[in-house]
């Protein structure tokens, strides 16, 4: 797969994409789905579904600066290179997640979404987050079912790959969903809960996300 990554950078050529907003990475690209979230699952899908520890095991680090850089500097390349280690792949994925200034799921629905997971009857938990999903800006809304799409997809290998929907929660939850101004790790209670939002997420995508079967398909 050869992917023109020049386009990107040449409409906003000092500006990264890693650390870079949803929003000005969107508008500057003129993407509906981030460049790195985009084509990092056109690689994993579906060939790497069964990768075992997908996100879970490290990458090496001097492959996975180099992509990162790639992605960064924008210039046509062939990304059959990265064919040959989802584990790179992956973990260019969950950086680019974790690098955002602010979460997917957004700083000011932090505490919604904390407050959906005290519901005790799981009918109206899944109904308040429903509606909390539904406030989301609508290019977080689209990148967050892309990604979550995925990562249902990749649970149901689970057999396989050993990444329940339990396990992908525990690496994505405090990088899709934190508190502003927080201090990763020192809120054991907090993390679980995010992790928890993930973990609803995934399990019951197709009631945040219905439609979405053709979502992966390169055009």
């Amino acid at each position: 797969m050869v992917v023109d990554l020049r386009c990107m950078t040449e409409q906003h050529a000092t500006k990264p994409v890693y650390g870079c907003s949803l929003e000005e990475h969107l508008q500057s690209s003129g993407r509906k789905i981030a460049l790195v979230i985009e084509e990092c699952i056109h690689i994993l899908y579906p060939s790497g579904l069964e990768e075992e520890g997908l996100f879970r095991i490290a990458a090496g680090a001097s492959i996975l600066k180099k992509l990162k850089a790639t992605f960064d500097v924008g210039v046509q390349t062939d990304m059959t290179e990265y064919h040959s280690d989802y584990h790179v792949v992956a973990g260019a994925l969950k950086l680019y997640i974790r690098e955002l200034p602010e979460p997917l799921l957004t700083y000011d629905l932090y505490d919604e979404f904390i407050q959906c997971m005290n519901v005790k009857d799981r009918g109206s938990r899944l109904q308040q987050m429903w509606s909390t999903v539904d406030k989301l800006p609508k290019p977080n809304f689209e990148n967050v079912k892309y990604l979550i799409k995925f990562l249902a997809k990749l649970a149901e290998k689970s057999e396989i790959n050993k990444m329940t929907p339990s396990n992908i929660s525990i690496v994505f939850g405090p990088n899709l969903l934190r508190p502003r101004n927080s201090d990763p790790g020192s809120d054991v209670v907090s993390s679980a809960i995010q992790n928890h939002v993930v973990e609803t997420l995934i399990l019951h995508h197709d009631y945040f996300f219905p439609g979405g079967k053709f979502l992966f398909l390169i055009p």
